[in-house]
């Protein structure tokens, strides 16, 4: 017969409180972080040029000219606009598309 702590019913696993989600410190890396900051294929072909900002909202008008700024910074195809690739130039790069229809 058997007298470990586990056949028994008293084991560590009774005595130690399972880890608190706030007592941890995950990191992870930028480049991995940069790599997954993919959006939705819905969003491919949404730019900020194309953006039309509510006249009722002046600071939709002001979010699009300071994003614009900083997608600027980031340097790239996107910086442009003209690039093909997803939100902000991350994302796989897109060829031109056609427009469906007759």
């Amino acid at each position: 017969m058997s007298t470990s702590p586990a056949a028994s019913g008293s084991g560590s696993m009774t005595d130690t409180a399972p880890p608190s989600l706030c007592e941890r410190e995950p990191h992870v890396p930028a480049d991995r972080l940069v790599a997954e900051m993919v959006p939705p294929p819905r969003f491919d072909a949404v730019r900020f040029d194309t953006y039309i900002p509510d006249p009722d909202q002046p600071s939709q008008t002001d979010a699009v000219r300071v994003l614009e700024g900083f997608a600027a910074g980031l340097g790239g195809a996107h910086a442009a606009g003209g690039g093909r690739r997803g939100f902000l130039g991350f994302g796989r790069a897109k060829g031109p598309k056609s427009p469906a229809g007759p």
